[in-house]
């Protein structure tokens, strides 16, 4: 256990895939509790609109895992791009939907006539799907590229695999208690989809510098890394300007 440590933490790159790893974790269940937050306004305070978008939101992992796993088979070395590009969708995910959270009322009123139980709910699905499943395939498939990269040590990989796997799972329960009991109370949910959603942009910045110090294609991660820094900043733009109109949800949670 204690080589498995040294083995993953005892050098910079090993440092960064075991933050990278507990940043994963922290950014998907930070933004369950968001998403969970956040559809109690939007689709309504419900045990089946908490249950559609959990499934959403674990159908979009199941998919980002499953796309890793089909890229990396055919593709030996994938994880060097495959990484990046995914902290670079999830951050873009998270972007394009925080502007739209508050336009989620009006698509369950004008988006298709609701007569039963059953259309109403496959309605919030089919939103759950588009608001919350499309970043969580992005995020999915961050955890399980790390495996793939070509700097992970694949002589000693059950003990890099544990090492990865706890700093994942202390991520998750940081990322859980810190939004549920800091960022929600003091900065609101604006703010909060901000801080997440910079992140996974953060974390692929940080990446590609770390490769393009270690890599002899500088050009091609040179170019990553402009890539990768114009996309954080075209974020972070964004996410500035976003301002929902929190008076258009009131009445219109509930199909």
């Amino acid at each position: 256990r204690a080589r498995a440590l040294a083995l993953v933490l005892g050098s910079g790159e090993g440092r960064l895939l075991a933050a990278i790893a507990a940043l994963s974790g922290f950014v998907v269940f930070a933004c369950e509790v968001l998403w969970i937050h956040l559809i109690g306004v939007t689709l309504g305070m419900s045990v089946y609109a908490f249950a559609l978008m959990l499934t959403a939101v674990l159908l979009g992992l199941f998919v980002g895992g499953l796309l890793v796993s089909l890229v990396a088979a055919r593709r030996p070395g994938a994880g060097d791009w495959l990484l990046p590009a995914a902290l670079g969708l999830g951050a873009v995910g998270l972007t394009v939907t925080c502007g739209r959270w508050d336009e989620v009322p009006d698509w369950l009123l004008y988006w298709r006539t609701v007569s039963t139980f059953g259309q109403g709910e496959r309605l919030r699905f089919e939103v759950a799907l588009l608001m919350v499943g499309v970043p969580s395939v992005a995020l999915g498939m961050v955890y399980p590229s790390l495996f793939r990269l070509s700097c992970f040590p694949l002589a000693r990989a059950d003990g890099a695999a544990g090492v990865l796997g706890a700093a994942n799972a202390l991520g998750s329960i940081s990322g859980a208690l810190v939004t549920a009991f800091w960022l929600l109370p003091n900065h609101g949910s604006a703010t909060t989809y901000r801080v997440i959603a910079v992140l996974p942009a953060l974390a692929a910045v940080a990446l590609l510098g770390q490769l393009l110090a270690r890599s002899g294609r500088r050009r091609a991660t040179g170019l990553a890394l402009g890539a990768a820094i114009a996309i954080t900043a075209g974020c972070g733009h964004h996410l500035w300007r976003v301002r929902w109109n929190e008076l258009s949800q009131i009445g219109r949670a509930h199909v």
